[in-house]
């Protein structure tokens, strides 16, 4: 009874809004990529650091660095890893058949999923049984989302894989919504990333922002609810009145 009177409850807010169409971010908002990226990217530099007899800590460091310069020429496409990683082994005398298989490990993140962050496939779940439409907008290939996609079997009314080669921002956005034939007005957008979730959203004259912030400062922007993970998403869209 609790549960079908929260579900009553959902769905009135998002009639009272007039929200017809739910658009979640994926990495970061639905899965853990950043730990999956990170925990291979830590391998790969204890590899190097062994090899070199360098500081672990500080090549990470480094990769990280590289990663950054290369973001606006590679945005996330797999070369932002391969080129740093390869410049990385040059600058720590590393080369080899060893070096190679330890890049393919590497690599190997885009070939298997990130872990679903708790709660994520439940909360999807009540809202697309509040009777709206949920759909993912990703930053990612097609390939790669599909692998992401597996829990999420049957949630989403559709999938939206925005360029890979330019930033996800509101023009991205923007393509997406308009591929959905729908309302900016109809449309909430929950992101994790405040420059190319929610951000863009703003920009565009979304109505109802959620940006979950995974530790994050928050920002007290009343355009805006915060709310800690994705696990608090409907108890944070009940309390907002």
């Amino acid at each position: 009874m609790e549960r079908e009177n929260g579900a009553n409850r959902l769905k009135e807010w998002f009639v009272d809004r007039g929200i017809t169409h739910v658009l979640f971010d994926m990495d970061g908002t639905l899965v853990d990529t950043r730990d999956h990226y990170r925990s291979r990217m830590h391998q790969y530099c204890d590899f190097l650091a062994k090899e070199s007899g360098r500081d672990g800590a500080e090549i990470f460091d480094l990769f990280m660095d590289g990663i950054v310069s290369l973001r606006d020429e590679f945005q996330v496409r797999p070369a932002v890893l391969d080129v740093p990683a390869r410049v990385l082994a040059k600058m720590c005398g590393v080369n080899g058949n060893e070096l190679e298989e330890e890049i393919d490990k590497l690599m190997a993140i885009f070939e298997w999923s990130p872990e679903v962050l708790a709660e994520a496939v439940n909360q999807v779940r009540l809202v697309r049984d509040a009777g709206v439409d949920t759909v993912v907008v990703t930053h990612a290939g097609e390939d790669w989302t599909w692998k992401k996609r597996m829990d999420f079997v049957g949630l989403f009314k559709a999938w939206v894989c925005t360029r890979t080669d330019r930033p996800k921002d509101v023009v991205a956005w923007l393509g997406a919504v308009t591929d959905l034939d729908t309302s900016l007005n109809e449309v909430m957008v929950v992101g994790d990333g405040w420059e190319s979730d929610i951000e863009p959203a703003l920009e565009m004259g979304v109505r109802i922002v959620v940006w979950v912030r995974n530790g994050a400062e928050p920002r007290n922007d009343d355009r805006v609810i915060e709310i800690e993970t994705i696990a608090d998403l409907v108890d944070g869209l009940l309390q907002d009145r």
